[in-house]
Parts: structure tokens; C-alpha cells; sequence
């Protein structure tokens, strides 16, 4: 009898990964449909106009990315502390979210509206006209809508209703990627922007009027503010991980300028299947990392990077065959799509592995190992551009840069969260 145990770890062991990609399942199909959506567009514009799509769309969710941090994981586990949070209604427990977050939502808004069009300027490659900014600063002043959007997902996962929330966010990813499509395709690409953020001003509205008929006084604040342990390591790292994307995205533009701008979004969304997983898997085993004594079912850092080297790496060679087989006529709009593509997504599953250990830093809570690794990222990324500047090379040399970059931040942060010293 002693021996039953180890006799049934390898199925329960297996049943870790199975039950991951059943929950996450939802969340990855509808990342799948996003790019799909996001790849036809492809096709239906010109490679400068899918260009300022891109441009628009990564200061766009880079300021968010930037002011909101690790929110989004603080309120799901301000959610999940509340007793009995499975007998409370997911509306009730939204209000409360956003009595604690109001004035993120209103500073993301009001800094989107301000620094969107300068970025656009800036990165674009050309001079917007003032109509123009005027209606980029427009849009971009909802962006609120899309942090209110993330707050349903955590509010609903946090309150363990796991399958609910990822198929919730499944919906936002493909209604905002056929809003993206038809957007662009009608108004160009700023109507493109409003079009993926107007699926969530939706959904926000569908749960604000459905709760006004179910008032639940028992439910307290869920305020997600400065004092969680993290937070502004969180802010930290996610500012230097998004002014290192714009580093790279300007190193583009001067690069190559608009057209090449295209040809790096084009990649870019086959690249971002690969991303895909460390985003849909560290936050659903995050709580399991924090050591590496294992378990039956618990997720130990080692066994974690492994399966996320394998799918990564599978994920790359999928989307690169998808290109070729799924969408050759993108070959004859964008200009050496093909060995962009492939730079791209070597660089993204470094890209992935270092999203994947930046779980084990927050999980072991080493903070400065956590920010050091996106530092070191940005560095390298600084003097590779300069270099690539000085010898006067292609986009080709840009995306090494971007791979390299990704190389020297992971090796921080494996070195650092294996250190039995907590940075």
C-alpha cells in the first residue's frame, strides 16, 4: 500500500497539463480568432495603413500595460479572498471592482488621449494632420473601456469561476479582432482602434444594467492600489518592457519606414501565437510556483519552462506553416515577409520563455530580478539599434536586436530566481 502513490503520480502529473489546456482552451481559441481576424485584415489594406494600425494599437496598449501593472492579477486575488465569493453575483463583485479603481481607469484615459497622438507622431513615420490627432486623441480617451473589460476577466476568474472567465475573455479577443477588421476596413486605421475597444465598452455596459437589478450591499471594496507587495516592481518592469517595444517599433520605422512598419505588424501577428501561452498559462499556475517541492499536482518552475520551451517552439513552427499554407498572397503585399517572419518568431519564443520566468520571479517574489531582467532587455536593445544605425543594415538586423535583447533578459532571470537569496 505504500507504493500506491508513486504508482498513481504519472496520470495525476499528466492531469496537470490536460486540466491547464482545458481551462485555457477557451482563451486560446479566441486568441487564435483575433489573428485571424487581424491577418485578413492584412490582405484588405495597404502595408503603410496596416502599418499606423500597428503603431496606433501597440502605444495604445502599452500605456495601459504600463499604468495598470499587475492590477488585473491583485484584483482576481482580492476577489478570491473575499468568504464565500462563490455565493456572491459576478455583478455585485464588478461594481465593487470598480469603486477601487476608478481613478486608474480615469488617469489610463486621460494619459491615452495625451500621449497616443504624440507616439503616433513620433513612430508613425509621418506627420499626422491635426484632424487626424484630433480623432486619435478622441478614441484613445476610451481606452478606459478596456481596463474595465480586464476587470470582468479577473473579477469572474477570482471568484473561481476559472471556465467562465476564459471563454468571457475568449469573446473579447475575437469580438475585438473582427471590431479591428471592420473598423480599419470602413474608417481607416483609427477607426480600426475604435473598433477593438468597442466590444468591452459593450460588454461593461451589458453587466452595469443587468446589476442595477441585483443589489448585494454584503460585498465590499476590491481596491487593488500602491500597498500590494509588488505593485511597483510590477509598474517598473512593465514600463521598461513597453518602452522597449517602442524602441524596436521606432528602430523599424527608421529603418525601413512606414512600408516596413507593415511588414513587422504582418509578422508580428503570426509571432504573437507564441506569446499566447506564457499570458493563458503563468496566471492560471502562478500560485504554484513559488518553490520547486512539487507535488502530485503542483507545477514546479523546471517543469513549467519545459512544457513552455516544447509548445513555444511547436506554436512557432505551426504559425510560420500557417503563413506559408493559409495566406501566400501576404508574400506579394509585404516585402520579404517570409525571413521576417522566422527572425520574428525565434525571437518571440525567447520572448515567451522570459514571460514565462518573469511568473517565477512574482511567484518567489524577486522583485529585482524581475525589473533587472527587463533593464538589461532595454539596454541591449539601445545598443543594438545604435549599432544597427551605424552600419546602416535592414529590419532583419532589428529583429536580431529583438531576439538578443530577449536572450539577455531571460538569462537574468533564470540566474536570478534560481538564487536561493530572495533579490
Amino acid at each position: 500500500m505504500q507504493h500506491a502513490p508513486s504508482r498513481l503520480r504519472p496520470p495525476r502529473q499528466g492531469g496537470r497539463l490536460t486540466q491547464l489546456l482545458v481551462v485555457t482552451a477557451p482563451t486560446i481559441v479566441g486568441r487564435a480568432g483575433n489573428f485571424l481576424a487581424l491577418v485578413v485584415l492584412g490582405t484588405l489594406v495597404t502595408a503603410e495603413e496596416y502599418g499606423q494600425l500597428v503603431v496606433l494599437q501597440t502605444v495604445l496598449l502599452g500605456i495601459s500595460s504600463i499604468l495598470v501593472s499587475s492590477s488585473s492579477l491583485s484584483l482576481n486575488a482580492a476577489t478570491a479572498r473575499i468568504r464565500g465569493v462563490r455565493d456572491l453575483p459576478v455583478t455585485a463583485l464588478y461594481r465593487a471592482a470598480l469603486r477601487g479603481r476608478r481613478r486608474v481607469i480615469v488617469t489610463v484615459s486621460l494619459a491615452a488621449a495625451v500621449l497616443v497622438p504624440i507616439g503616433h507622431g513620433v513612430l508613425g513615420g509621418a506627420v499626422p494632420s491635426i484632424p487626424g490627432s484630433v480623432a486619435v486623441a478622441a478614441v484613445s480617451a476610451t481606452s478606459g473601456f478596456l481596463l474595465m473589460g480586464d476587470a470582468v476577466v479577473a473579477v469572474v476568474t477570482g471568484s473561481g469561476r476559472y471556465v467562465v472567465g476564459s471563454c468571457v475573455e475568449a469573446g473579447r479577443a475575437v469580438a475585438g479582432g473582427v471590431g479591428t477588421l471592420i473598423g480599419t476596413v470602413t474608417l481607416g486605421p483609427v477607426g480600426g482602434v475604435a473598433g477593438m475597444i468597442l466590444p468591452d465598452a459593450l460588454l461593461v455596459g451589458v453587466i452595469l444594467l443587468v446589476g442595477l437589478r441585483r443589489r448585494h450591499p454584503g460585498v465590499p471594496d476590491l481596491r487593488t492600489g500602491s500597498a500590494n507587495e509588488g505593485t511597483g516592481a510590477g509598474v517598473l518592469s512593465n514600463a521598461l518592457g513597453q518602452v522597449t517595444q517602442w524602441l524596436l517599433l521606432f528602430g523599424v520605422q527608421t529603418t525601413g519606414g512606414p512600408a516596413a512598419v507593415g511588414v513587422y505588424g504582418a509578422a508580428n501577428r503570426f509571432a504573437s501565437l507564441v506569446t499566447i501561452l506564457p499570458l493563458s498559462f503563468g496566471k492560471t499556475v502562478l500560485g504554484q510556483l513559488a518553490g520547486d517541492e512539487g507535488g502530485h499536482s503542483r507545477w514546479t518552475s523546471r517543469a513549467f519552462m519545459i512544457v513552455l520551451s516544447v509548445l513555444s517552439l511547436a506554436t512557432a513552427v505551426l504559425a510560420f506553416a500557417i503563413m506559408l499554407v493559409g495566406f501566400p498572397a501576404l508574400a506579394h503585399v509585404y516585402e520579404d515577409l517570409e525571413r521576417i517572419t522566422a527572425l520574428l518568431l525565434a525571437a518571440s519564443v525567447l520572448r515567451a520563455l522570459l514571460m514565462g520566468a518573469g511568473y517565477i520571479c512574482v511567484a518567489r517574489r524577486r522583485w529585482t530580478t524581475w525589473v533587472l531582467a527587463d533593464l538589461t532587455s532595454m539596454a541591449i536593445t539601445v545598443v543594438g539599434l545604435v549599432v544597427v544605425w551605424t552600419l546602416g543594415t535592414g529590419l532583419g538586423s532589428v529583429i536580431v536586436v529583438y531576439g538578443l535583447a530577449n536572450a539577455a533578459g531571460l538569462a537574468v532571470r533564470i540566474v536570478g530566481s534560481s538564487n536561493r537569496r530572495r533579490s
